[in-house]
């Protein structure tokens, strides 16, 4: 008996120095969480103050070549525009300085934002004061890029994430990009192609370009799922019908047949590099999911508009001083869609397009073009590493698992391309 009363009594004892144990071992862990999430916010916040101070530091860029002696307030203002939604109710100044003898128009910005989890500790926010510059004159012939935007509308891009459909942020992404990188539309030395695909890639075409439309040069609309190997790794134009767009493999499965029909009501169309911004902004703003996923067809297209060869001719030579090339790649999911082996079978796989799209990735990579890569609510870890594998640096790979991180990714895409561009520092 008095060995069960000193056990219940060291029980009681002992269970009240538990709890206070746990208490006190909360603290830390509730810290070490709260440190955790505010970094990634703390990112996130970087890349969008970022993002926006460069975008202003172009606009006073601008303006200052064309002798506009308010060039600060330019940059206020199109930082006032693009400010992290955090900063949107009260941006912080923007300070706009030239340095004449390194011509260089430098712009700083202090944004501070609130915490997450860090306040119960007292921290209440964090502060970050960022610095860019562009060397003047800014917009030359030496300061050109062409970027092909590579965006996945299949079905899955019609779900929602984060309270939004995942197109809708995609395409809030890439019309941010295009705004910032092209000044708003006053910037004629970059242009934007479009590549927006889900089972097929949507295409108007010569028909000598097209598989049994003969030679003429009248102008063809349709979709192309594919073109037989080895063609389809390459930019070559087509010298015979055997190479040209619009094959179906032989086995391709019956739910996966070629319908067109549905691509031109969804405004789902490959665009060539154009300088027409406010076009590329409309048809960015009209397109909808429709269909499969064809990731290594859409990138077949992408190096095709970068490339000087026919069918598309907007590109500039491959090495042209001066010239930035870049993809932006993004999809939400495998390759789903059968594409043909290098081997020149007319029967197709999904494996095959897999392969098509690391070989189209190297060699398009070896003409010098700037290949990043965005997964999106993926979760597969075979094509995440095929797309990371892909990009032209590990850090130009993106894997975004949310709706504010694929917005981080686009912030961050832009300063980049922005920087490879025009930016000097």
């Amino acid at each position: 008996m008095k060995t069960l009363t000193a056990c219940k009594r060291f029980l009681k004892t002992s269970s009240g120095s538990a709890s206070l144990i746990f208490g006190m071992s909360v603290v830390p862990a509730v810290i070490l969480l709260g440190m955790a999430v505010d970094a990634s916010r703390q990112t996130a916040n970087h890349n969008a103050l970022q993002a926006a101070l460069d975008s202003a530091v172009l606009a006073a860029g601008t303006a200052y070549r064309h002798g506009d002696a308010n060039y600060a307030q330019v940059a206020q203002q199109f930082f006032d525009q693009n400010a992290p939604s955090e900063l949107k109710s009260d941006p912080p100044p923007v300070t706009v300085s030239i340095n004449a003898d390194a011509q260089t128009l430098s712009a700083t910005v202090t944004g501070t934002f609130k915490t997450a989890m860090l306040s119960i500790i007292g921290r209440n926010s964090t502060t970050q004061t960022l610095r860019s510059s562009v060397a003047l004159p800014v917009f030359n012939q030496y300061n050109k890029g062409e970027i092909a935007l590579v965006l996945d509308f299949s079905l899955s891009m019609n779900n929602y994430l984060g309270g939004e459909r995942k197109y809708v942020t995609m395409r809030n992404g890439a019309e941010d990009l295009v705004n910032a990188l092209s000044q708003s539309g006053v910037n004629d030395d970059v242009k934007f192609g479009l590549v927006p695909f889900s089972g097929e890639v949507y295409v108007t075409m010569e028909d000598k370009y097209w598989h049994g439309r003969g030679t003429s040069s009248t102008l063809y609309s349709s979709c192309t799922r594919d073109r037989k190997g080895p063609y389809n790794t390459t930019d070559a134009t087509p010298t015979s019908d055997d190479e040209r767009w619009g094959f179906v493999p032989d086995n391709n499965p019956s739910k996966q047949s070629l319908n067109c029909s549905s691509y031109a009501s969804h405004h789902v169309e490959v665009r060539d590099l154009t300088t027409d911004h406010q076009g590329t902004l409309d048809q960015i703003a009209q397109m909808t999911p429709v269909g499969y996923t064809n990731i290594s067809g859409a990138m077949e297209m992408a190096y095709q508009l970068l490339s000087p060869n026919a069918p598309f001719t907007s590109g500039v030579d491959y090495g042209t001083s001066g010239v930035t090339k870049a993809v932006v790649l993004m999809t939400d999911g495998a390759q789903t869609t059968y594409a043909f082996p290098d081997n020149g079978s007319t029967s197709g796989s999904v494996s095959a397009g897999e392969v098509n799209l690391e070989t189209l990735c190297t060699n398009m990579k070896a003409q010098g073009i700037r290949i990043l890569t965005v997964s999106y609510d993926l979760y597969d870890t075979i094509t995440e590493n095929r797309l990371k594998n892909c990009a032209s640096d590990d850090a130009d790979f993106y894997n975004a698992d949310t709706r504010e991180e694929l917005i981080s990714a686009f912030n961050n895409i832009t300063t980049k391309l922005a920087r490879s561009m025009y930016l000097s520092e």
